[in-house]
């Protein structure tokens, strides 16, 4: 039995450039931006069916770990990253990398 995500390969490939030619993003023009704004539209739509499927009292049980999670873990590697990037990158200054948009 096949999962979705190799059906969903499977008919991608038929469906796509190597195949039957219906679907071929490589004619719409920069693919990069393409595939990065179809990647966060399907990130979206993920985290809402996870964020309706939680029970209702799912926050009040698992608050404490999900604060842990949320505000020293998540600053953790804000910073990490902001020291990476500013290592990469010497021409910016820290106070620039830890606000830089993504």
């Amino acid at each position: 039995m096949l999962t979705c995500s190799a059906v969903a390969t499977i008919v991608g490939i038929i469906f796509g450039p190597v195949a039957l030619n219906l679907f071929n993003p490589f004619t719409w023009g920069n693919t990069d931006q393409i595939t990065l704004e179809l990647s966060r539209i399907v990130l979206v739509v993920q985290v809402f069916a996870v964020g309706v499927e939680l029970p209702k009292a799912y926050m009040w049980r698992h608050w404490r770990s999900l604060f842990l999670l949320l505000v020293p873990v998540m600053t953790f590697g804000w910073v990490v990253s902001s020291a990476f990037i500013y290592w990469l990158i010497p021409a910016f200054n820290f106070v620039f990398t830890i606000s830089m948009p993504v």
